[in-house]
Parts: structure tokens; C-alpha cells; sequence
């Protein structure tokens, strides 16, 4: 079971007036302090750790060797006027860790306004005192396996579909009067099931303007399982049966003239019939009752078909403002292919072979992901995330990183950020930096800052407190080469929010140093 333990230290900062010589990002330090076997030390930025800023900033890190530590804390900025209106910021848990020259530390990079900060009773004789309570977590398990998948979306969501649209009757056109019970349903998808419906409806001799039909000859339950049946290849619950269900099936067996010899069992019928038979009424065009024009092509579907898969294409045909009469839909912003693979899932769950996709299939895969999200088909979003997760390369993941980015797909823009992070040397080509910093500047920000954590150095030699060294990018050269400046010298987070950062030693081309500082001299804590 995890236990916790409990430590203070106090942090006072004398002469304060001093500090003002200082360079933004210099900072003074606390002494270490010892809070469940790790040693900890408070940092103070009395001009922030970031240029253009007009707050001070303040991390607590990390700076024994040691793997990993989880920890909450409490920094409290005391009022010295003893009026009790002390400044207390607090976090939940956080992972520090400091490996080699790595550190993390979390704080507040925006805590409070220096103008404030020097007229407010925080500030008295020159001094001031930050108070910090650190809770450390022993024997919880830190996981360190990254996300690097999605599963595919659940079985079945075919059968529910259009359950639902038999339960629900929407753009139902046939009616079934059977004894003193009425049953609503849908003509393609009776044809698409049974050859007799098919024939009845759609045959040479079939009526497809047929709105109603009288069955005396059978049992209103057992109409009721058939269309269950038809609708989802499964019988109901037994206890929505009238009887035994014995009886049930010995209708069946009486009704289909099922020879009546011993046989001690019969195995179920082969899975995927209902996907099938949908596949072949696209295929067939048999009753299609819409047409879409997409580019240069055409394509024939069902509109009951499209609506039970789709809340777009049912409030487009059968919503408040729809037109269930629609005959003819244009398309042109849809690739042809990728609508045909669309409506392929819609009518069998499944995405067709890869040798109907036409150039790459990732590129593919990309285009029917914003195609999904468009029409609300969350299976097939689910799935196309997780083919994505399964063949993702450092030449497509900046391009699936901003799909992710604009439709709002957030484990997958995690994934490719992590993917990114930890591929960051094939990832920086200047092809596809110059795609990402030109189609979304705020992205290619964002996605540095996550990159950050894994190749840059800071400001935190913690073996030589208050020598500020802006250098140390490990494979710098990659990063500067495909990002420039921008990402070698600016620490790119500006919320006022708590922020963790990673430190080191840093060891690079020793661009940008600052001038030591005696923490003596400007006072200890």
C-alpha cells in the first residue's frame, strides 16, 4: 500500500533589493532539504525564467541522484505583516525525477507580478520567506510505458445499429399487420436478408412501392425474433418469447419442413453473415434510393442504411430539417475513394482491402479519419486511430499529429507527440518541420515544448547553484536545424498555470552564459 511522508522548509530571501542586479533567468536556491529520503531545494526567479516577463517564477526540484520521486507540495509565500494573508499555491502529484543531467521541476513560472511582489506586505526589511510542505509517495508504481496505441473499436456495432433503427422505426416504409400486432420496418434491409422479402419487394414481380402486408399465418412473437433476427443476426432474450422456447424453434422447424431426423447438435450458423449481406445489397444497388455525386463519380446507397450508421445522414434525411425525399447529394470536397471506403464500413463495419485504396494507405487511413469525424462514425474514428497508431512513421506522424490537432483527437495527438519526442532526429526533417511551422504555428510551439522535455537543457546546473548557462541541447544541432533559435533558446510554456520543466548540467556549445552568483552574498536561507 502507498504510504506518505511529510517535510517543511522554510526559504528566506535576504536582501531583495540585490537581486535587482540580477539577469532574467539567474536564480537563487535554498538549501537542500531532506523529505522522504530524497533531498529537495526551492528555486527563486526574481526576474522569471523566461525574457519579456514581469513575474517572478519559483520551482521546487529534485537534486539528489536518484531515479524518480512522486510528491505533492505546498508553497506558501508568507505575509509578514501578521495579518495572516499568506500567498499559498498547491499541486496533486507530480513525478520528478533527475537522471544523469536531467532534472524536472514543477512550479509557478508566472507567480506573481514583481510590481506586487514589492509593494505588498510579502516583502518587509528587504526579506522575504517562502514556506514549503513536500508529501512524498512511497511504493506507488510509476508507470513508464508510453501510450503507443489505440484498440480498435468493440465488435457488434453493426448488430446495434440497426437494432436500434428496427426499435426505433426512423424511415421505416413498410408496415407488417400480424394478428391484433403491428410491426414497422425497412424494405431494403428485409431484401437484404431474405431472398423472399427481396423478391417480394424487388423482384420482377415485387411491388417496392408496397406500404403494407397481412400475415395471419404466424405468431406475432415469432415475427418479432424474425426481424430481430434480420436486423441483427441474433435471437432475442428468451424472455421476450411468448412460451418455451422449444416451442419457439419446433415453429421453425415445422414451418421449413426441417426433416425431423436425431441429431444430437447443429452448429451455429458462421459469423459475419449480417456485414455480408449489407456489403452485397451496396454492392447490388438493390432499392438504393440515394445518389451521390463525388467528383467524377457516382455512388448508389440506402438512406435507412446511412442513417442507422450515421447521426449526420439521419438528421439529413429524417431530422427536424431534413428531407427524406433527397434523391441526389454533390460531394466535392471528398476524395472518391475515401467516401467508397466510407460507405463500405457503414455497410459492413469493415474497411475494404488495402488493394482498393488508391496511393498510400496511411494517406488513406489519414483522409477516412476527418471523413468519420465529419459524419459522426465513431467506430470507424476509433479504428482509423488505431491503424494509424499501428503503422505510424517518422514520415507521416506530423501530418497525423495536426489531424489530430484540428479534429480534437487527443489520444492520438498524444501518441504522436510522444512518437515525435522519442523520434525527434528522423521526425526534424526540414520537409516536414516546414509543413508544421507554416499549415500551424501554434502546433509546431506546442509540440516543442513537449520535445523540450526529452532534448533540451536549461537554466539548473544543480552542482553550481546560481550559474545560469542557456545551452546543452542534446543533438542540438538537429534541433536547431530544423526549428532554429526558436527552440534552442526560448522556454516556449506562457500560462501562468503550474509548469513543469526539465534541467541539467548542460554541456553544449556554452552560448549565453550569465554571470555566477554567490548565494551568500545575497543571502541564505
Amino acid at each position: 500500500m502507498p504510504t506518505t511522508i511529510d517535510g517543511f522548509h522554510q526559504f528566506n530571501v535576504n536582501e531583495y533589493s540585490r537581486l535587482k542586479e540580477m539577469d532574467v533567468r539567474s536564480y537563487i536556491s535554498s538549501d537542500t532539504f531532506a523529505v522522504g529520503g530524497y533531498d529537495w531545494a526551492i528555486f527563486f526567479y526574481p526576474h522569471g525564467d523566461k525574457a519579456d516577463t514581469e513575474y517572478v517564477s519559483v520551482f521546487l526540484g529534485l537534486t539528489n541522484d536518484c531515479e524518480e520521486a512522486l510528491a505533492s507540495y505546498e508553497l506558501t509565500l508568507l505575509d509578514q505583516s501578521g495579518k495572516g494573508s499568506h500567498y499559498v499555491n498547491s499541486s496533486g502529484g507530480r513525478i520528478y525525477e533527475n537522471l544523469d543531467d536531467w532534472r524536472t521541476m514543477w512550479g509557478y513560472r508566472l507567480f506573481m507580478k514583481k510590481l506586487s511582489l514589492e509593494s505588498s506586505d510579502y516583502l518587509k526589511d528587504d526579506s522575504l520567506s517562502f514556506c514549503c510542505t513536500v508529501r512524498v509517495v512511497h511504493g506507488w508504481k510509476i508507470p513508464k510505458k508510453l501510450i503507443t496505441n489505440i484498440p480498435p473499436p468493440p465488435s457488434g456495432m453493426l448488430e446495434k445499429d440497426f437494432k436500434y433503427l428496427l426499435d426505433s422505426e426512423t424511415g421505416s416504409d413498410i408496415v407488417f399487420n400480424v394478428k391484433d400486432y403491428t410491426f414497422k420496418a425497412h424494405k431494403v434491409i428485409l431484401a437484404a436478408r431474405s431472398p423472399v422479402f427481396k423478391a417480394q419487394f424487388y423482384g420482377l414481380l415485387g411491388n417496392p412501392a408496397l406500404e403494407e402486408v397481412e400475415l395471419m399465418d404466424i405468431e406475432p412473437s415469432v415475427f418479432k425474433a424474425l426481424l430481430s433476427f434480420i436486423y441483427s443476426d441474433k435471437l432475442p432474450d428468451s424472455q421476450e418469447f411468448t412460451g418455451s422456447m422449444s416451442h419457439m424453434l419446433e415453429f421453425f422447424l415445422h414451418g421449413w419442413n426441417i426433416p425431423k431426423k436425431l441429431i444430437t447438435n447443429i452448429p451455429p450458423p458462421p459469423s459475419g453473415m449480417l456485414e455480408k449481406d449489407f456489403k452485397y445489397l451496396l454492392d447490388s444497388e438493390t432499392g438504393c434510393d440515394i445518389v451521390f455525386n463525388v467528383k467524377d463519380y457516382t455512388f448508389k446507397a440506402h438512406k435507412v442504411i446511412l442513417a442507422a450508421r450515421s447521426p449526420v445522414f439521419k438528421a439529413q434525411f429524417y431530422g427536424l430539417l431534413g428531407n427524406p425525399a433527397l434523391e441526389e447529394v454533390e460531394l466535392m470536397d471528398i476524395e472518391p475513394s475515401v467516401f467508397k471506403a466510407l460507405l463500405s464500413f457503414i455497410y459492413s463495419d469493415k474497411l475494404p482491402d488495402s488493394q482498393e485504396f488508391t496511393g498510400s494507405m496511411s494517406h488513406m487511413i489519414q483522409h477516412l479519419l476527418v471523413a468519420a469525424d465529419r459524419y459522426g462514425l465513431d467506430g470507424l474514428k476509433q479504428l482509423c486511430e488505431a491503424k494509424l497508431c499501428e503503422t505510424l512513421n517518422v514520415d507521416m506522424v506530423l501530418t497525423t499529429l495536426t489531424i489530430a490537432h484540428d479534429h480534437n483527437f487527443s489520444q492520438l495527438k498524444t501518441i504522436c507527440m510522444d512518437f515525435a519526442k522519442e523520434h525527434f532526429t528522423g521526425v526534424s526533417r526540414p520537409k516536414g518541420c516546414k509543413y508544421i511551422e507554416m499549415a500551424r504555428p501554434q502546433l509546431k510551439r506546442e509540440l516543442l515544448e513537449h520535445i523540450k522535455s526529452k532534448y533540451y537543457v536549461g537554466t539548473l546546473p544543480f552542482r553550481q547553484r546560481g550559474l545560469i548557462t542557456r545551452i546543452g541541447i542534446r543533438q542540438h544541432n538537429v534541433i536547431q536545424g530544423a526549428f532554429g533559435k526558436f527552440a534552442r533558446y526560448e522556454l516556449l510554456s506562457s500560462t501562468g498555470t503550474e509548469v513543469g520543466t526539465r534541467m541539467g548540467t548542460g554541456t553544449g556549445s556554452g552560448k549565453r552564459q550569465h554571470p555566477t552568483i554567490q548565494e551568500t552574498a545575497l543571502g541564505n536561507s
